[in-house]
């Protein structure tokens, strides 16, 4: 990789990027009850996935608090998952110990996972695989030994290829000379928070509700019945709101840390009172003169609100960030 940062975050929203994603992790969940037992541990309606289809989905707590956020795809006999480091062995080990009654079994599937992201990414994943995608968000296609997922959620158009283990390297070459860069991870997760698009661990923890992310609100279906968490995030949903939620901050003046306190700025004074921390910096990324972050605030701190993060202050913006 020759590009500088900003080149690679270019190209990503320009052409089209690609880069090994040794973080996701698959579970294929087999056995006659399988869809009955994902049904119950997942936000989304998981029966009304037709084969070949995907959904974002949110594993909550009995709290109703998220313990991973995953995407859940259906094969013609069994349903597969898919997760991120940190969340995926605690994921596996949080659903066995839920396989009592059910006749179901969780098995990890290892794979090499590359992501082709940008503008080019269809032409470019064709040619590759010598196939003509048409794929809805989440959708997937297997083609022999690969398996090629739609992915929406960062704001470009986007594939993963999930191949066997060892050929990762072989296809980032092979859709490097159909004219895909590769980029870093840096890069990719700049464009992840430029599209508001959280990710466990570093963004999403134990002490974060589904509600609180706008952008999870695809993930959760209200008419379906009951799942582990439900009944709270119910109640969260009649309430009308909730005390927090995901926003962006443009920040200006000084850098930011993750996991900082935010405070909000009196705006007639121009002073702040640390001791009144509304919330918390998740996600940083610079983009070009920009340096923007995902946040938690509290439900009162509204968009346009001036806010500080120890130096720097910041405007609290709606997701996905204006280009």
């Amino acid at each position: 990789m020759n590009e500088t940062l900003d080149q690679q975050i270019q190209t990503l929203q320009e052409h089209a990027g690609v880069r090994l994603r040794p973080e996701v992790h698959s579970l294929e969940v087999t056995g006659p009850d399988h869809v009955r037992f994902l049904n119950g541990m997942l936000t989304a309606d998981v029966n009304k996935l037709a084969v070949g289809e995907g959904s974002i989905a949110v594993k909550t707590s009995p709290k109703g608090r998220i313990e991973a956020v995953v995407r859940v795809r259906r094969a013609p006999s069994s349903l597969w998952l898919e997760a991120i480091d940190p969340v995926a062995a605690p994921l596996l080990q949080t659903l066995a110990k839920f396989v009592i009654m059910d006749d179901v079994t969780i098995t990890p599937r290892p794979h090499d996972v590359l992501t082709v992201l940008g503008p080019r990414a269809p032409v470019i994943i064709s040619g590759a695989l010598g196939h003509e995608l048409d794929l809805a968000p989440n959708a997937f296609l297997a083609l022999g030994d690969v398996v090629v997922i739609a992915d929406r959620t960062l704001g470009v158009p986007g594939f993963e290829l999930h191949v066997p283990e060892g050929l990762g390297p072989d296809w980032v070459h092979r859709v490097t000379s159909l004219g895909a860069t590769q980029v870093s991870s840096e890069a990719t997760d700049a464009v992840r928070i430029f599209a508001g698009w959280p990710i466990d661990g570093r963004d999403l923890d134990s002490d974060v509700f589904p509600m609180e992310v706008s952008a999870l609100d695809q993930a959760i279906s209200y008419s379906k019945g009951c799942y582990v968490g439900q009944e709270v995030v119910s109640r969260a949903k009649n309430l009308g709101h909730v005390n927090y939620r995901m926003v962006g901050l443009e920040i200006t003046d000084g850098p930011a840390v993750e996991r900082s306190p935010i405070v909000l700025e009196d705006e007639s004074s121009g002073q702040t009172e640390l001791s009144k921390s509304v919330g918390e910096v998740r996600s940083v990324a610079t983009i070009g003169p920009r340096t923007i972050a995902l946040a938690f605030v509290h439900r009162k701190v509204l968009d346009g609100s001036r806010v500080r993060i120890g130096p720097a202050q910041a405007s609290v913006v709606a997701l996905p960030f204006d280009a």
